[in-house]
């Protein structure tokens, strides 16, 4: 759609972003194809300066520079860069890291009197595997005009990209804050304003503008200039909810992909006992910042953590508002168009705000825009958020029957048809959202998330994963502790609390030294306290399931069988169904895989046979051989020999590892490795999650058995 905008440009073009990705080749290109078709075409451009000048050849400056060195009075590129950042830190912070101290986050993408307002960067990433949303709003000269005027009151007080070799200004006193980087010119336009002491200046232009379009449109920009109109409508809106008296309850729904809500913001969402809410956050694998290297890779446990704090709070409140909390996964985008309302609406990365009069009616205003409802929008970045109310259904009628029926804080007018689509396109919207963020995949389980009321949600828990790296030691172990509680059964034999204890100490340890072991312990702890299950019916599932693993690997369903046993171990670990899928990963080449389970099922402690020590050892001795750790699978085979030395499959073994050692040098290493055989192909997401929703089952124990499981049997021996 951007693209057929900037093709059927005019007069002119206006995009404000964090930045253009480097593989944007086709939008640069769409640009100087347009402004050599229309030579008075005005191009204007609006972009964060740190971000756009990471050193680099791929850099925003840098790819932008062809479009002015062809274009150069048509083409006005400047370059934002937040005052907050000043004095000696500007001098010794390093790129990336100087994003921390404000970035221009606003996203306008506009054409002559067309404009889509968005939560997207231009960039692929943001195009191929995020949500987000993007609001088209064909020929609307006002709200057009008002994000051009918007962007050129920044660019007042923003840098100019030029090309290295263009002086514009002679005199040395109006280019003393310009600086030349290799092959461009940043300029500084004012000469009279230091680029690190403009607040008072933006905060004055900016409230200026806002009080000229205030009649004309429902605008609230957001940021560090103290313009701070989206808050001042949050509160204004909250107010007017919470004053209302109507029979049926306020639905708001909340979407972030960072979610850590502005403290003002969950306080007013927190306190309003009569306004239902569901929210809609980002898995750690969703968030932007997940892979990223450095610092910023551990920024989507950060906002794990957020979360869980968030939850805490909900449990504080104890009120009656009915929460419905989910994660929401990556997904390709998809658009969606309005008939004759004329706004189109695509999914990609959202954020936003949906609210309805009742769970049954459909959304009668909506928030969308840059900001991301944190307090890094309300006090650091420059964001442009907008509010836009639908007129609901209810028909205008005398004072009379108004006051014979609840007084609504919604918008009455007489139904218009076109109004009526554009809300049933908001809610088909926010089903959509929700709709892919009905299951978390973290963990074999591909478990259902949970509908919990406000009023008693368990304890010191929340439904998204809590990643633990950010976190210090103690704080981990004190996790591990509290999600292992229910394996300390009251009134069992001392053999099964021996049994269970060892399970316990199993789980400590492995948080201890992995956060994703501490991720799959809180969502067990979650399918225990929401299924009611015991620990005995917990330990009788998994034995089911790997019972079923084991008829499918004797059927030769190696892929099938390998899923069977890993979801009985995150149901409850057992070293056998460890040793099991261990088998299954030798069978398919994932020798890694394979030592870690052995590992796993040595480490719990509920190995009594020496021959089932010794099978763990054997296979964990053919994959370090695989893997080219000949010293630690000979001392594996070694093992196993001498817990079971009339194994000839062992011996056979010990000698092929010490002929391999012998053979392969260590300069030759590499290419025996590359000679090692490949694991196959991966099941696709969606067959995991159809094979997690058609097998993943739990047994229930009749009560009058499960009393006596405890003192009258024993625990299994391995």
């Amino acid at each position: 759609m951007l693209l057929d905008m900037i093709n059927q440009a005019e007069q002119r073009i206006f995009l404000s972003s964090l930045y253009i990705g480097a593989e944007e080749k086709e939008l640069i290109e769409s640009l100087a194809s347009r402004l050599r078709d229309r030579p008075s075409l005005q191009l204007n451009l609006l972009l964060d300066l740190n971000r756009s000048t990471r050193p680099g050849p791929d850099s925003t400056a840098r790819i932008l520079l062809p479009l002015l060195q062809e274009f150069p009075s048509v083409g006005h590129i400047s370059m934002f860069r937040s005052p907050s950042l000043r004095g000696i830190l500007a001098k010794i912070v390093p790129p990336r890291f100087n994003e921390g101290w404000g970035t221009w986050h606003a996203k306008i993408y506009g054409s002559d009197d067309s404009i889509m307002i968005s939560g997207a960067n231009l960039n692929k990433s943001y195009f191929t595997n995020r949500q987000d949303r993007y609001i088209h709003f064909a020929d609307h000269k006002t709200l057009a005009q008002y994000c051009f005027d918007y962007m050129q009151t920044a660019a007042k007080f923003s840098y100019q990209l030029l090309p290295a070799h263009r002086k514009r200004l002679a005199s040395s006193s109006n280019t003393r804050h310009s600086y030349t980087h290799e092959d461009y010119t940043l300029h500084w336009p004012d000469p009279s304003t230091h680029p690190h002491h403009f607040n008072t200046v933006a905060e004055t232009e900016f409230s200026a503008l806002q009080r000229l379009y205030r009649e004309k449109a429902t605008l609230h920009p957001a940021g560090q200039f103290n313009v701070r109109e989206e808050e001042s409508v949050f509160r204004l809106l909250f107010r007017h909810l919470t004053r209302a008296v109507t029979s049926k309850r306020p639905l708001l729904d909340l979407t972030s992909g960072y979610f850590s809500l502005y403290a003002p913001y969950q306080k007013l969402i927190l306190d309003a006992a009569n306004v239902d809410c569901r929210i809609v956050a980002a898995a750690p694998k969703a968030n932007g910042f997940y892979g990223s290297k450095g610092i910023s890779g551990r920024i989507p446990e950060g906002y794990t953590l957020y979360e869980q704090r968030f939850m805490k709070a909900v449990s504080k409140a104890k009120t009656s508002m009915a929460w419905r909390i989910a994660r929401r996964r990556r997904k390709r985008s998809a658009v969606e168009r309005v008939g004759k309302a004329r706004v189109d609406v695509s999914c990609e990365r959202y954020v936003g705000i949906w609210l309805s009069p009742n769970t049954t009616s459909p959304p009668v205003l909506t928030l969308f825009g840059s900001t991301n409802l944190n307090e890094r929008s309300a006090h650091i970045d420059t964001e442009l958020s907008f509010l836009m109310v639908v007129p609901s259904e209810r028909q205008t009628r005398s004072a009379d029957e108004a006051h014979s029926e609840d007084v609504s804080p919604f918008p009455a007018a007489p139904q218009d048809q076109q109004l009526l689509s554009l809300r049933q396109e908001l809610a088909r919207e926010i089903d959509g959202i929700r709709s892919s963020a009905c299951f978390d995949t973290t963990t074999p389980h591909l478990t259902s998330l949970l509908t919990c009321r406000h009023s008693a949600p368990p304890v010191g828990h929340s439904t998204w994963n809590w990643e633990s790296r950010c976190i210090d030691h103690a704080d981990v172990m004190q996790t591990a502790k509290l999600e292992s509680r229910h394996l300390h059964p009251d009134g069992v034999s001392s053999e099964w609390q021996a049994f269970f204890e060892k399970v316990a100490a199993y789980y400590e340890r492995q948080c201890a030294g992995n956060r994703h072991a501490l991720i799959s312990l809180e969502k067990r702890s979650w399918i225990i306290e929401d299924g009611k299950l015991s620990e005995f019916e917990m330990l009788m599932s998994a034995t089911a399931m790997k019972e079923k693993g084991n008829s499918e690997f004797k059927s030769g369903n190696i892929n099938a069988a390998q899923l069977h046993y890993m979801s009985a171990i995150s149901t409850f670990p057992t070293p056998d169904a460890m040793n099991n899928v261990a088998a299954c990963a030798l069978k398919l080449n994932e020798f890694q895989i394979a030592v870690d389970f052995t590992t796993k099922a040595l480490d719990i402690e509920l190995l009594t046979s020496p021959s089932s020590i010794a099978k763990v050892h054997f296979r964990r001795a053919t994959a370090h051989l695989h893997l080219g750790k000949f010293v630690d699978a000979l001392r594996d085979a070694t093992k196993a020999l001498s817990l079971n030395p009339g194994d000839t499959s062992i011996s056979v073994l010990q000698e092929r590892i010490l002929n391999t050692m012998k053979d392969v040098r260590p300069e030759h290493l590499d290419a025996y490795l590359r000679e090692q055989p490949k694991p196959p192909e991966k099941m696709s997401f969606t067959e995991g999650m159809n094979w997690a929703q058609t097998n993943v089952q739990y047994m229930r124990i009749p009560e009058v058995v499960l009393r006596d499981m405890g003192t009258k049997s024993n625990p299994p021996t391995y």
